[in-house]
């Protein structure tokens, strides 16, 4: 299995590092985004996350990526490998974003949009 890269908040004040771990696969309702910039926030990151004493959970670690769909599940209708796309996921290389009527994760990007200025969409 591949491996990747993602930030990890462990025990211990300020105790962040990036990590390698097995790269993760895509289910049914799934799609893996190859991330090509992820937003720090100033505020919710570094004081919440980063700084407190306890470890935090990867799926806590970032909130807004922009990149490019490598892998799409079998259920995934309304994307495709290669797609750019902003996500509502975790720092890492590469993150999984799920897409059902109930939940969802990512929204395509227009050409003319860059992946750092979509980072910034959750925000607007």
């Amino acid at each position: 299995m591949a491996r990747m890269k993602r930030l990890e908040k462990l025990d211990g004040f300020a105790n962040v590092q990036m990590v390698e771990v097995e790269q993760p696969e895509p289910g049914p309702d799934q799609m893996l985004i190859e991330v090509k910039r992820s937003l720090i926030s100033r505020g919710s990151e570094l004081f919440w996350r980063y700084v407190r004493e306890e470890a935090v959970s990867p799926e806590m670690m970032g909130y807004s990526d922009a990149g490019e769909v490598v892998a799409v599940g079998a259920n995934i209708q309304e994307f495709a490998v290669g797609q750019r796309v902003m996500a509502n996921t975790p720092h890492a290389q590469y993150v999984i974003a799920v897409e059902t009527e109930r939940s969802r994760r990512a929204f395509s990007l227009p050409d003319e949009l860059s992946y750092e200025t979509a980072t910034f969409l959750p925000l607007a």
